[in-house]
């Protein structure tokens, strides 16, 4: 059965497995299924800084300072200051990186609970254990956001609650009228923290000025591509791709670029002309860090990008969901920032987008353009040149969660969120020989969603296989794996600090890492608990959970929609 890209305007019909087969990634992976777009962060990470950025600019980076601002602001006031804890970098407006450091060590999260009004079927009065599941979800929904909050708003919740002494008391028992009070006191204190009408995602241009203006980022993207392929412009091309050890100049690896950068130019346009490139106005892109995602026949852009298009990050943005659409075998190996970028091997730089980026950022004049870094292959530098094994294990546990993040929007959007919108169709299959009944429990159980502790019934609205709290929970799940990309440290001292700071004489890790301290994969392991125990601090609970370096792993390793049952996760 055809699935909808979930938009209610005439968009094209896609099955997964349709998707799937327009893009795979350069080097597919033993057992994972491809995500169904190529999904790009909105605001990526500097690896090497074990700080937290309000967002992601652009692709590492594919969203500039600029856009950044919808998340700011509608952060509480004590998150954004002047202090020492907020500094920017770059070379320009375009650049600029916000960052900011919390001491509970992830990211303000904009919004994050439904509105009251919109759940109070799911919350009857009579108990039940579908009910209780419920309300176990939405006290998880709002307990990350009263986490995310300053002491003093929390006091101003807590002064707003108009049934309830505290918010402790609001949350005690499941009572409809003390959640409320609570609900409503977040959202006078916190407006932004409402979550956003899923019917919002995946919708084209609405009005003359939307369609000028994505008509106006399409030629804008054009000329920029034109810029990079001038024969003048040819040094930048040959730096990133043509050179396989730090003298020898291969000028069929540039030619390969260029024909990819003409492809990527010719899908661009035809995917605009079939009007194929959508955008968010519900804010899960924003929320979820989602930059764009693209396939051979769409482009999806952060509304941002879209809205923007003289902006050289939107342009840059735009370039880089050419690449996916125009090229399949163009996917996201790496990021610009992520350890190791520029010392890649010759053929994955080919087959990543993020490689197309650094020509057009130097023309522009943007921050990291890598200007005058000849990309080398790091198996042709010598052994002092070469990233050490720590440094190897940051890139390998950067991988588990940037791909765990692609899969978890895919099954967001592709999943849960198609379910929400067509509960119907939850008996029928998601991939061939698997239906939606026989997937989406299994991930609800490891996203620690509702869906799998409930008796659903796709005919029932009070009950249905999911609910706004479950992609409330699904939502910041996805953007809690994009917080940890940005916390693992890329450089080999930065590392070392961190497994001597934080691992115990009793973890395992630490244990197999005393063993075996050039294994890659020992630091790997290493980083990933850290990164989930000690810095991120909670991913599918309040607080850390034994679970979860497993659920980053179980993501990471697909396939997307299996046919498995809650049982099969731990």
């Amino acid at each position: 059965m055809t699935k909808q890209l979930t938009t209610n305007d005439t968009k094209q019909s896609m099955t997964p497995a349709a998707q799937k087969n327009g893009h795979n990634k350069a080097e597919a992976k033993q057992g994972i299924d491809e995500p169904l777009f190529k999904t790009d962060l909105l605001f990526d990470h500097l690896a090497v800084q074990p700080k937290l950025t309000v967002g992601k600019p652009d692709d590492e980076y594919e969203k500039e300072a600029d856009s950044v601002a919808d998340c700011v602001m509608c952060m509480p006031d004590h998150a954004v200051s002047s202090s020492s804890n907020v500094s920017q970098t770059g070379t320009n407006q375009d650049d600029a990186l916000s960052t900011i450091t919390s001491t509970n060590d992830h990211t303000i999260q904009c919004r994050r609970i439904p509105d009251a009004s919109d759940i109070s079927n799911l919350l009857p009065g009579i108990s039940s254990p579908d009910v209780a599941a419920n309300y176990e979800g939405l006290r998880l929904a709002i307990q990350r956001q009263l986490d995310d909050m300053s002491p003093a708003d929390i006091a101003m919740v807590e002064s707003s609650l108009l049934f309830n002494p505290t918010i402790v008391d609001a949350m005690a028992t499941d009572d409809y009228t003390n959640f409320l009070d609570l609900m409503l006191a977040i959202q006078f204190v916190n407006p932004d923290s409402q979550l956003g009408n899923p019917a919002d995602i995946e919708v084209g241009p609405r009005n003359a000025t939307e369609t000028a203006n994505l008509s106006t980022l399409v030629s804008n993207t054009e000329a920029l591509i034109d810029e990079v392929l001038l024969p003048a412009n040819r040094v930048h091309l040959e730096q990133v791709f043509g050179y396989t050890d730090p003298t020898t100049l291969d000028a069929a690896h540039v030619t390969t670029a260029v024909n990819r950068y003409t492809a990527g130019k010719s899908a661009m346009r035809s995917i605009h002309t079939a009007d194929q490139i959508i955008t968010d106005r519900s804010g899960y892109s924003s929320e979820t860090y989602v930059a764009g995602m693209a396939n051979s026949t769409s482009i999806f852009l952060d509304p941002h990008v879209m809205d923007n298009p003289g902006d050289n990050s939107s342009q840059v943005t735009m370039l880089h969901e050419a690449m996916h659409a125009g090229t399949s075998s163009v996917g996201d190996e790496g990021y610009i920032g992520t350890p190791n970028f520029d010392a890649m091997p010759t053929t994955e730089k080919l087959n990543n987008a993020a490689h197309y980026e650094v020509a057009a950022r130097r023309l522009r004049g943007m921050g990291h353009s890598y200007t005058g870094t000849i990309f080398t292959p790091a198996s042709s530098l010598p052994p002092s040149a070469q990233p050490t094994a720590a440094e190897n294990g940051a890139q390998i546990v950067n991988t588990w969660f940037e791909d765990s993040w692609s899969n978890a929007g895919d099954i967001y959007l592709f999943g849960f969120d198609h379910i929400y919108k067509n509960p119907s169709d939850w008996n029928t299959d998601v991939e061939p020989g698997v239906h939606y009944s026989q997937t989406l429990p299994y991930w609800s159980k490891v996203e620690n969603l509702t869906t799998h502790n409930r008796s659903v019934d796709p005919a029932d609205p009070n009950n249905p296989p999911v609910t706004l709290i479950d992609l409330a929970l699904s939502e910041g799940f996805v953007r809690r794996l994009g917080d940890a990309a940005e916390l693992v440290p890329g450089q080999d001292v930065d590392i070392l600090s961190d497994e001597t700071t934080y691992l115990q004489s009793s973890d395992p890790e630490q244990t197999a890492l005393t063993a075996a301290p050039t294994d890659p994969n020992a630091h790997a392991n290493a980083l990933l608990l850290i990164v989930l125990r000690d810095k991120l601090r909670s991913l599918t609970r309040s607080s850390f959970h034994l679970d979860d370096p497993q659920t980053v792993r179980v993501l990471h390793a697909g396939p997307m929609f299996p046919n498995r049952a809650p049982v099969d996760f731990p």
